[in-house]
């Protein structure tokens, strides 16, 4: 991963970046101060996670800290606001026994968050966001504009669907129907062309939806990992992923 200042966030260790920090704070009391263009991101994860049941415990999650990479002269993550540590007692640096659920992870990969516990030296309690600036301040405004829209009433659903199947440009019916219903409530599109068709304003939706995400989405096809991102990003409102 390049250094945080090639990817836009400024200067790290010994720059004091204290005016640039906000608050993040979960139900439990735990608190984070991280840099503001990650703020929404990071309390996005947290009430995802806490709503999943998991426990952030007060006094063990940390975030800014204005220091060097311990035992070196390179800027830590930290030093940016840009790295998190969680349940630090619980998962201590140096092995690789006690880690986050593997869930929680996923979670934070889905945000680009990178895991420290994949490191030659472990350090499982550690995520630190991964893209640029500009990635972190779209992906901050997609969260925000699904917050402030009001939610769609569920479509119906008459039995599951495990796998969701490709998708491409001319198809029509009803997984291009559930494309467009989630792509709607995730980021207000819409698609003049009409519903269940996989049309213009389909590719534009899917594909604006990736350059949000940091995703090199063309839009003319959903594949089984693109479903996997509009699903998850549907659920984080607090819904089901639409199912035929």
């Amino acid at each position: 991963m390049s250094s945080p200042k090639v990817r836009g966030w400024g200067n790290g260790w010994p720059t004091n970046r204290w005016s640039d920090m906000v608050w993040v704070v979960a139900r439990s009391g735990a608190r984070w101060h991280v840099h503001h263009d990650v703020a929404t991101i990071l309390q996005r994860i947290v009430d995802e996670a806490e709503a999943r049941g998991f426990n952030f415990v007060k006094g063990t999650c940390w975030g800014y800290n204005n220091r060097p990479v311990r035992g070196t002269r390179t800027a830590s993550d930290h030093s940016w606001g840009i790295a998190v540590d969680i349940n630090a007692t619980a998962y201590p640096q140096g092995q690789s026994r006690k880690v986050p659920p593997t869930w929680l992870v996923r979670l934070f990969e889905a945000y680009h968050f990178e895991w420290g516990g994949l490191w030659r030296n472990p350090d499982p309690m550690h995520f630190a966001y991964g893209k640029t600036r500009n990635d972190a301040q779209r992906a901050s405004a997609l969260i925000r504009l699904s917050n402030s829209q009001p939610t769609p009433a569920p479509a119906p659903a008459p039995s599951p669907l495990p796998v969701r199947p490709r998708v491409v440009l001319g198809n029509t019916g009803r997984h291009v129907e559930i494309l467009q219903w989630e792509l709607a409530a995730i980021s207000g599109a819409t698609f003049p062309e009409g519903t269940g068709t996989y049309r213009n304003s389909t590719v534009q939706a899917v594909a604006n939806l990736g350059r949000i995400m940091g995703r090199n989405w063309d839009g003319y096809a959903v594949d089984t990992d693109i479903w996997s991102v509009i699903d998850f990003l549907y659920m984080t409102k607090g819904l089901p992923p639409v199912i035929v």
